[in-house]
């Protein structure tokens, strides 16, 4: 009588294929997990430089428009600075090309930049009154609300005629920095061609 052996899985093979099929969907969550991770934070990473640049594309836009003589009318008589606070500039709004007296029509106007850190918000005042100080009214358009910082600096006497302009957003602004809550800053520096600072 011949005996026949019958084919089986030991324990061991079997304890071992468990192991190696544990260990292939353990890595896979663990990819899946760091690649959604990442997916995340480079989305917010990019949505949030979508704001910054849009705000900085909205200063360039309208500080362009800046018209008056630093050397005649005094100092701060185009481009007003409370640091870290606000940038006013004043723009050619008629687009005649020139710095119409106040108080003619049509008038060129002040424009303001405001940096509310309270709501982190970046704030645009489209139509300011006509004055050394210029004083804002309406209701402002809100350019962004991820602002950390609000950095804008002007030397005329150094640069020429140029705004630097520096903008930090977060993607929640309350909460700390951290890899899913990424910080960007970016900077830019405004031309004033029809600005004259001598």
């Amino acid at each position: 009588m011949e005996s026949h052996r019958k084919k089986s899985v030991t324990l061991i093979e079997l304890i071992i294929a468990i192991i190696l099929v544990s260990v292939i969907i353990l890595g896979i969550n663990s990819i899946d997990i760091f690649s959604r991770y990442h997916l995340i934070s480079s989305d917010r990473r990019a949505k949030l430089q979508n704001d910054l640049s849009y705000c900085l594309d909205h200063i360039t836009k309208e500080a362009s428009k800046a018209i008056g003589n630093e050397a005649i009318f005094t100092s701060g008589s185009v481009v007003l600075i409370n640091p870290n606070t606000t940038l006013d500039i004043f723009t050619d709004a008629n687009g005649n090309g020139m710095r119409d007296i106040a108080g003619s029509a049509p008038k060129d106007k002040w424009i303001r930049y405001w940096f509310d850190s309270a709501n982190y918000q970046l704030k645009y005042y489209a139509d300011c009154t006509d004055a050394t100080t210029p004083s804002c009214a309406g209701t402002p358009e809100i350019l962004t609300k991820k602002i950390t910082a609000f950095i804008p600096s002007v030397d005329f006497v150094t640069n020429g005629n140029y705004i630097d302009v520096s903008i930090t957003g977060r993607w929640n602004p309350a909460s700390a920095l951290s890899p899913d809550n990424p910080e960007i800053t970016m900077q830019a520096s405004v031309n004033l061609p029809s600005v004259s600072t001598h």
